[in-house]
This record gives structure tokens, C-alpha cells and sequence, in this order.
């Protein structure tokens, strides 16, 4: 048996490296067409686009790699069956199970990998390209970390123009509302210093809207009554998918302390951490195609329905994502629908095929 799972563990890497080489190279050349609409913006120049390509390949491979390894052990286990070996496998006394179990083992060396690359190198890279591209298109020569920052607390809301380093904020309006949704107080600041790890405002104007009149006031200093983390607000700018899986998880802390909608970053949490669960399910999805339906078919045909399946699965996933926004449906079960059907698919068809 050792000597067939080697076959078979050789046969489903090579064909699945094959098929991520594909699509990564198409990928990569779409996102080199798009890249060469900021050609000549500013300072991006055709090296930055030449450097900035590359770096998104670790993310890509890893988001594409459920469709690569079910494209890629379909190729593998139909390239056996073409040549009769998975016939003579059968034959020899070897079951669909045991040859299933091989594709798992398989599939959980390339998911570890994968994973290492994906959820390491991955979100590196990408935020550094586009940190390049941002200093590359950006024409202002006065750098502030942030911009336009709100906050949420309870029934205050505070606006922050610019946050000029990890201490420094300016331009502060908060406004305080009553419970009937009235507006009750704003105030303005200049600035802001973090001082013992507390934000201290200078140079206050208080606005009080009475019954009656208004009445203003003004404060040399006063402390800043709302939770504002700048390394971790700098973090929440960054797209989801660029984050760690460790750095999404503050986020959505630091999203929810601050009163911020956190729904769609839970559901990439969530998606992020099925993903291994994910590529197993369709890389074993491949063993009862190959023993069903598919056991004569072309390679040709082979490749068409993976494709279709593969497709159909990737657009399943991205669909769950607006519809937690839009229809508020619960995140963790928006980010496992989609492996949980293609895993009964999956059971379905290989107790079929037994």
C-alpha cells in the first residue's frame, strides 16, 4: 500500500502544481492588464507594476488553491484511470475507501503548505505591494498616518481629521446625542497627545444645546472619552484579505469595541479558518467523480466539469460574503455553507460509487 499511496501522492501533486501554474499564470496576467491602468500616475512606473504583481501571487495561490486541488486531483486520479492503473488497483484488492484515505493523506500534506504560505507569506506581501502602490499614486507631500477617522461610543460619535503619528491627533469634533436622538453636546479639539496611555485634547470649544439657548464653553484640556487604538485602527484599514488570520481577529475586537459593524470581517474569520477544511473537502471530492459518473469520460471532459465545479464552488463562497451585509445573515454559517454542501455532494457520491 505504501508504494500506491507514493503513486498516487505523486500523481495529485504534480497534476495540482500543473493546474496552480495555469492559474496563477492567468491571474497574474489579468492583474498586470488591470495594473497598467495607474501606468504614469504620479511616480508608478512600469517596475512598480513589475514588482508589485509577483507579491500578489502567495495570496492568490492560497485563495484559488480549493479549485486548483480539485481541478488537479481530478487530473491526477483520471490520468490513473486512463492508464488502467487505478483499474489494476481494484483488481489487486484495494478499495475505493483505501484509495480515498491516500488522497486524503495527500490532499493534508499540500493543505499544510499551502496554509503556511497562504496565511504567512500571503497577507506579508500583500500589504507591502500595496504600500508600494499607495506611495507610488499618493501626490501629497504632507504624510498623516490616518485620515478622517470616526469612532463610535455609545451615544457619541467623534470625528478625527488626521492622525500625524501614533500620538499626535488633530482637528477632533465629538458630537453627543440623547437618548431621543437629539443633539445634545458638540465639542471641537486642535489636538491630541496620548499621554499615559489616555488621549489628552488641548484646546477646546464646547457647544451645549440647551432648552432654551445655546451655550459655549471652553476647556484648555480634557481627556478623550472613547477607546482609540492607532496601531489597531491602522490595522481595520487594511483589507481583510491582506490581514492575518491573528490580525483579523483584533480587528473585529477593536471593530466592536469601537461600535463598528464587524459582520463582514467575522465572516472572513470564519471563511479564512475553513479554508484547509475547505481544500480537503474538494480535493476528495475528485474520488468519487473519477469512480462514478466520470470513470470513462475524456480527459477533455474531465477538465470542463472541473472547471464548472471548481467555478461554481469559488462564486458559491464569494456570494455568502454581500449577503451578510445586505440581509444580515449569521456570518459562520454564511463562511461553512458552502463546504458543508460540497462535503455532502462529496459523501453522497462516494457512497454512490462504492
Amino acid at each position: 500500500m505504501k508504494i500506491l499511496d507514493r503513486l498516487i501522492r505523486r500523481t495529485i501533486i504534480l497534476s495540482t502544481l500543473s493546474v496552480n501554474a495555469v492559474i496563477i499564470a492567468l491571474q497574474s496576467f489579468l492583474s498586470l492588464v488591470q495594473q497598467f491602468n495607474f501606468l504614469g500616475q504620479h511616480g508608478y512606473s512600469l517596475w512598480n507594476i513589475l514588482a508589485f504583481v509577483p507579491m500578489q501571487i502567495p495570496a492568490q495561490f492560497y485563495q484559488l488553491f480549493p479549485m486548483a486541488g480539485f481541478l488537479g486531483a481530478l487530473i491526477g486520479l483520471g490520468r490513473l484511470s486512463m492508464t488502467s492503473e487505478l483499474i489494476i488497483m481494484r483488481a489487486s484488492g484495494v478499495s475505493i475507501m483505501q484509495i480515498a484515505w491516500s488522497v486524503t493523506k495527500t490532499a493534508l500534506v499540500m493543505i499544510i503548505v499551502v496554509t503556511a504560505i497562504g496565511e504567512g507569506i500571503g497577507p506579508l506581501c500583500q500589504q507591502k505591494s500595496a504600500q508600494m502602490q499607495q506611495a507610488a499614486l499618493s501626490s501629497s507631500t504632507h504624510a498623516s498616518l490616518l485620515k478622517s477617522v470616526w469612532l463610535h461610543q455609545g451615544n457619541s460619535f467623534t470625528h478625527i481629521g488626521a492622525l500625524k503619528d501614533h500620538d499626535t491627533m488633530i482637528d477632533i469634533t465629538r458630537y453627543r446625542f440623547t437618548r431621543n436622538d437629539r443633539l445634545d453636546q458638540a465639542t471641537s479639539a486642535v489636538s491630541g497627545r496620548l499621554m499615559d496611555h489616555r488621549w489628552t485634547l488641548s484646546h477646546l470649544k464646547q457647544t451645549i444645546f440647551l432648552k432654551n439657548h445655546i451655550a459655549i464653553v471652553t476647556q484648555q484640556h480634557a481627556a478623550l472619552h472613547a477607546t482609540f487604538q492607532p496601531v489597531l485602527q491602522m490595522q481595520m484599514a487594511v483589507a481583510s484579505a491582506e490581514q492575518t488570520i491573528i490580525a483579523l481577529y483584533q480587528t473585529i475586537q477593536y471593530r466592536h469595541s469601537i461600535g463598528l459593524s464587524v459582520n463582514q470581517y467575522i465572516f472572513s474569520f470564519w471563511q479564512r479558518m475553513m479554508q484547509p477544511i475547505t481544500s480537503l473537502v474538494m480535493i476528495c471530492l475528485a474520488v468519487p467523480f473519477v469512480f462514478g459518473s466520470l470513470r470513462s469520460a475524456s480527459m477533455g471532459l474531465r477538465i470542463l466539469l472541473g472547471v464548472l465545479i471548481g467555478f461554481s464552488f469559488y462564486m458559491l463562497n464569494q456570494l455568502f460574503g454581500p449577503i451578510t451585509l445586505v440581509y444580515q445573515f449569521p456570518p459562520f454559517l454564511a463562511a461553512i455553507i458552502p463546504t458543508a454542501l460540497f462535503f455532502l455532494i462529496a459523501l453522497v457520491l462516494l457512497m454512490r460509487a462504492r
